[in-house]
This record gives structure tokens, sequence and C-alpha cells, in this order.
């Protein structure tokens, strides 16, 4: 008890000396205990420990007495039949805009939803497509966007509905084109904090680099604010809570991107993550410090928080297929997707007697299965599937049987395989190096062998007839344009100048035909032997057309609510309608080698719902 006492008496000298001082170390104590006094090695240290343990003690019993934070929470916001997705938090955290495609899932409206109520309010009835919803910071008014036949308009309602203003429109989006809700191609805008500006992204024509403009509220007028490198995109905008800086998406590809901070004031922008994937959609927390964001393919997307300062992304454990944040205070909420992709089969009449050809399903799985490819004698089709977790090369028999794994590059998406004209190997593309490379893989034995290295992004490669050359779209020139690369290996070699993405020699090779970059509808041909650009067509777009021995068949979906294949024929420049196919085209389209069948990949089953988190710090 003696010594007790004593220690009490030098935890309070040690306490004084701290307050003159400010350091253990530095400070000189006089007049120890008479009971320290000569055996300071002895009694010294037991002390301090007491001290140690009483001041940790009472910084827990303070932490004690603070009030706990209450635990996260996550609950179902909507539930609807259908699609609602692209959530936008009211600036009062009580309200959530989003978009859906309503109870019948034919046409994409705003809703806005009050947090607890069952039952949504609509704002808009347009029968064309109205997305992206983003709040005024007084909550009176919501901005958003609507594909139109001569492009995408930018529109104003009160959060309450009633009439709609035209603020402007979007440059360089084709007529009847625009984002891809179903990818996160899109790019939702952002209001600033002081109420002058929308924050949105642009373009001035099809095929340029988009980047970031701040929409004058009051005059209309577009200000520039980011200047994105060339065939770089800027995209999903958003404003910290303060307004000084503007958090935005700048992808060299669909599936390559990262995040950048930059001043409004204006100055270079800041790259935040180094991930170089899919990252799709972005969100300030309340208190400025981190973005909140979804990265990652569609069927691994999930969300992340990352500060602003830099450093390691935290996983924030939502479960997959989860994007589009949006964050008021401490709540937040996203949508959560279910697709399934099946690979589906249409025969072609063989004369006009013949019956309207109707499609039956061929390929099909729980998962996403798209791409298909005939093999060259009809017998086998490759295609990309999900169902291993992550896309890999699949080959089945030509009946949808038998299905196989080819690759095995998880978790790292692989696609786009292109037959070689003897059947025995696989051109495809795949993210296995950090971004989209060529391999070429033997559909007999042994492992995958790559075919390009450039730090670029290199796709949708297909074979040269002779099976010495495999083309490709590629960035690497700053555009994109379409390459050929020996079937060997080598250096590769620019084939187009004006623009290219997808290409494909005709059956006889004299010419090659090639799509061109995401928003540009058509398709042109050149010599193989070189020589002048020639456009054959205004119609056809990427991944979704197959050349013929005297024409093209190509999806289109711009005059009708579901896409329609249609014949493009060569000899007199017609195009004629050859099937609806009911429900939305997904990726690839494929002529078997007699040209009595097609392969495709459509949506079979998509579904998507918001999710709200509260008490989110």
């Amino acid at each position: 008890k003696r010594r007790y006492a004593d220690a009490k008496d030098l935890l309070a000298d040690l306490e004084r000396a701290r307050r003159n001082s400010g350091s253990f170390r530095t400070t000189r104590i006089s007049g120890l205990p008479a009971f320290l006094r000569g055996r300071r090695r002895k009694y010294l240290l037991p002390a301090l420990s007491l001290a140690a343990v009483l001041a940790i003690g009472a910084f827990a019993l303070r932490s004690l007495l603070q009030p706990a934070l209450p635990p996260m929470s996550l609950s179902p916001f909507t539930a609807y039949r259908g699609e609602e997705t692209q959530p936008a938090l009211s600036p009062d955290g009580k309200q959530v805009a989003f978009v859906w495609n309503g109870e019948r899932e034919d046409n994409f409206d705003i809703y806005v939803k009050l947090l607890g109520a069952q039952s949504p309010l609509r704002l808009t009835e347009s029968p064309e497509f109205d997305f992206c919803p983003v709040w005024s910071p007084d909550g009176s008014q919501i901005a958003f966007f609507r594909r139109q036949r001569d492009g995408i308009g930018i529109f104003l309602v009160s959060s309450l509905g009633g009439p709609q203003r035209k603020l402007g429109r979007l440059e360089g989006w084709p007529q009847g084109g625009g984002p891809d809700l179903h990818t996160g191609g899109f790019s939702r805008a952002d209001w600033s904090p002081d109420s002058e500006f929308l924050a949105l992204t642009d373009q001035r024509t099809p095929g340029e680099s988009s980047e970031i403009v701040l929409l004058s509220i009051r005059s209309g007028e577009k200000t520039k604010l980011t200047d994105p490198p060339p065939s770089h995109h800027d995209r999903n905008p958003a404003f910290s809570p303060d307004g000084k800086t503007i958090a935005f998406i700048r992808a060299l590809s669909i599936d390559v991107a990262d995040i950048y901070l930059q001043p409004v004031s204006g100055g270079a922008a800041r790259r935040l993550t180094q991930a170089g994937e899919h990252v799709n959609s972005l969100d300030w927390t309340a208190d400025g410090k981190s973005i909140v964001y979804s990265a990652g393919s569609f069927e691994q997307s999930s969300l992340w928080k990352i500060p602003v300062t830099g450093g390691e992304p935290q996983a924030l454990l939502f479960g997959q297929r989860s994007w589009q944040p949006s964050i008021t205070g401490s709540s937040l909420v996203f949508s959560q997707f279910e697709r399934e992709d099946d690979v589906w089969q249409i025969r072609l009449a063989r004369s006009p007697d013949d019956p309207p050809p109707g499609a039956v399903r061929l390929i099909s799985s729980t998962k996403r299965d798209t791409n298909p490819q005939f093999s060259p004698d009809g017998t086998k089709i490759a295609f990309s599937s999900a169902r291993s977790g992550t896309f890999e090369l699949w080959v089945s028999d030509a009946d949808g049987s038998g299905a196989e794994r080819l690759t095995y590059f998880a978790p790292h998406n692989t696609g786009s395989p292109r037959w070689s004209p003897d059947g025995r190997h696989l051109a495809f593309d795949s993210l296995a190096s950090g971004n989209y490379d060529l391999y070429v893989v033997s559909t007999e034995a042994g492992p995958p062998r790559q075919l390009t290295t450039d730090s670029a992004s290199d796709v949708r490669p297909s074979w040269s007839r002779d099976g010495e050359w495999v083309y490709f779209g590629s960035n690497r020139s700053e555009d994109w344009q379409v390459w050929k690369v020996p079937a060997g290996g080598g250096d590769p070699v620019q084939v187009t100048r004006e623009g290219g993405w997808e290409a494909f020699e005709d059956r006889g090779g004299e010419f090659l035909y090639y799509s061109k970059w995401r928003d540009t509808d058509g398709i042109w041909r050149i010599p193989v032997a070189g020589g002048a650009e020639t456009k054959v067509s205004d119609r056809g777009s990427q991944a979704a057309w197959a050349p013929a021995r005297e024409g093209i068949y190509f999806v289109s979906s711009r005059e009708t609510a579901n896409p329609v294949l249609e014949y493009f024929d060569f000899a007199t420049s017609s195009v004629k309608p050859v099937a609806v196919l009911d429900g939305s085209h997904s990726l690839g389209l494929s002529l078997s080698p007699d040209e009595r069948r097609i392969a495709f990949g459509r949506f079979d089953q998509l579904n998507a719902d918001l999710i709200l988190v509260e008490n989110f710090y």
C-alpha cells in the first residue's frame, strides 16, 4: 500500500512535469519518493508501466462514455419489375431520383421515390429514352438527358413534376444514338454546388475524344474543363462538396479507365486510381475526403472507396454487379444488376415461299453467353461465357451441346473468338496483360500465345483468308484504326487511315470490310492489296454485323423498339428486313459457312434494383 501511495505521488509528479514541458523524455524529475532513491532501475519501470496502464484505461473509459455510431445497414430500396437504375439521392437525403422502364418494361423514364414510401412519382412520360437524373443543390429541380432523333437533349423538370425545359443538347452523338445504359457507357452529369453549372460529357464530333464541359444554367453556353489525350474519353464528372474539385473517369476504352481529379478553376488533372480497369461511375463522400466508385466488368462490378489523397482502395462488401453509387450525408444508394445473355440462332429462309425465320435459343446458362462464331466447317461454335465467373472462351457443337472451356485467364476478361481458316486455332482478345492484347490458342492442345504487346488496346481480331495475318482494331496510333499482325508473330502494320475498329475479309479475299469506332454507323471497305476507302452502307455498327458472299447482314435498332436483322445487297445497294429480334441484341453476329444460319448474342434477362445503405461513414 505504501509503494502504491508513493507510485501515485510519482504519477502526479509526472503529470505536472508533462504539463510544464510536454515531454517525459526531456523532463528532469526531482523529489523522487524515498523508496526509489538509489534503486531507480528496480522501481522506475514498474511505475511507468502503471502510468501507461492508467492512461490506457482512462482513454478506454472516455471511449465507452462516447455514443457509439449506429451500425451500417443494407436494405432493398426498390424491387419493381424491370430495371431501376442510375439512382441520385436528393440533397436532403430523403428522396431518390432514378430511371425505370416501368411495369410494362417498355420505356425508360425518370421517377422519384421518398425513403420509406411504397410507390414512386413519375416525372416524365416521353416515348423517348430519358436517363441520368441529377438534383439541383436546393432540391427543387432535376436535370436529365433524353435520347432523341436529332441526338441527346438536356432537360430540366421540377422535382414535383410538370413541364420540362430544354437546356441544350450534347454534341457529337449520332442521331438516335447515345450512351449504352447496360454497359455503363452513359455519362452522368452533376450540378455545381453554387447552382450555376452542369458538368457533363460532350464531344464535338463522333469519334473525337469526349471531354468534361460546364454548361451554364442561365445562358446555355459551354466551357471546356478537361483536355483528354487523343483516343481518351472523359466522363461521369462529380463536383466535390466544396465545389473546388471535379472528379471524373478518363477511359482509353470501355474496359480500361481510371479516376482523375482536377481543380474547377483550372490546372492539370491528377490520376487517383491506378487499376486501369472498367471504372464506370463515382461519387464523393459527404466529408469530401474519399471517392466511392464502381469498377470491374459487368459480372464482377463492385463498389470501392479511395481517399482523395491517394492510397489503396478499400473494397465495400456489398456484392457483385453493384455500381452507380450516389451519396448524401450518411446515406448511400446504388444499383445492383442481374443479367443473363444467351446465344440464339435464326435459320434463314431459302426461298420466298419459306416461312419467316424465327429465333431459337442455342446456348444458355445462368450466366452470360455471347459473341458466337461458327467454325469454318460449320460443326462447332466458339463463344465467350462468364459461366466460370469471368469471361473465358468456350467451344460447343453446332447445336450448342458439349460446351468445353478453352482458356483460363481468370480474373481477366477474355472474348471475341475468331477461327483460323483451317479451324485449328482461335484468335481472341484478353485483359490478362493489364490492357487488351491479342492471343492465339490451339483448339486441340497447348497454352495460349500472346500476339501483341503494345500498351494500347488491341481488340476484335479476325483472320485473313490465307491464314497469314490477323486483323484487329487498335488505338495505338492515338485514334482507332484497323491493323494487322503476322499470325506467327511480328510487327503490326496499319491498314486503315480514316478510322476502323472491326474488320473481316470477304470470302474471296479481295476486299476488307470494316466498321468504325463506337458511335459511327456504317460499313466501309478497302482492297486487301491496298487502295482508297469506300463506304458500302450507312447501316451496321460494331459487333453487330457479318459479311456474306453477296452482301452484309447486320442488326439495326434505330427505327424500331426491337432490333431488326437486315440484309444489305451489294448488287442493288438495297436493304431488306430479315427478322425481328425479340429482346435486345447483345454482342456478336456470325453467319454459318453455308449461309443458312445466323447466331447472335441476346439479352434474355436483365433485372436491376436499387439498394439503400444507411449509416455509411
